[in-house]
Order: C-alpha cells, then sequence, then structure tokens
C-alpha cells in the first residue's frame, strides 16, 4: 500500500466518523445513500460592508460519486443542488450547495 493509499484511507475514515447519512441523486437519476459531513460555512463579503452568508458545504468520499454540477442532495428533508466540487488528492471533495428551488 502507498503513502497516498494511507492517505485516502485515513481521509475516508474521518468522512464516516464525521458524517451523517445523505440521499445522493445524480443527474443521470441514480440516488444511494452515502455518508457525509454536512456544515453551513461562514463567510463574510465585500470590506467592511457588512453583508454575511451562510454557504452550505458538504465533505464526500469521491468513491460514492462520481459528482457533478447539478447532482442533487438530500439533508435534513431539504434538498440542495450542486454548485461546485473541489477535489483533493486525499480522495475527498468539497461541494458547495444551494437550497434547490423547485
Amino acid at each position: 500500500m502507498t503513502f497516498r493509499d494511507d492517505a485516502i484511507t485515513a481521509t475516508e475514515s474521518v468522512v464516516d466518523a464525521l458524517g451523517e447519512p445523505v440521499i445522493f441523486q445524480s443527474n443521470a437519476g441514480e440516488q444511494k445513500t452515502i455518508t457525509a459531513a454536512f456544515e453551513k460555512e461562514f463567510m463574510e463579503h465585500g470590506l467592511g460592508v457588512g453583508v454575511n452568508t451562510a454557504l452550505p458545504v458538504l465533505f464526500v468520499k469521491e468513491s460514492d460519486g462520481p459528482f457533478s454540477e447539478g447532482d442533487t442532495f438530500i439533508i435534513d428533508d431539504i434538498t440542495y443542488r450542486q454548485v461546485r466540487i473541489e477535489p483533493d488528492a486525499d480522495g475527498a471533495a468539497r461541494i458547495e450547495l444551494e437550497k434547490h428551488r423547485g
């Protein structure tokens, strides 16, 4: 086993330990329950303007994918749509979400 394999295994273990069940539905229509870590990141916009938002973010195991823009996730009975994905080199990805309308 290589160092990269060990890093992926460790990352997946962290997501499993800190995550919760999430329903994932791909653009292709496949639906399955995965384990992912959900949080709403606090972001401050502008230079002292005082505009703040909570950005929903999901940390997933890449092995649960593939993930692509427009996929949906159901978390605590709220449906979110994927708007951006940032894969890392250790087998995980950070997915930015927005509440699904419609």
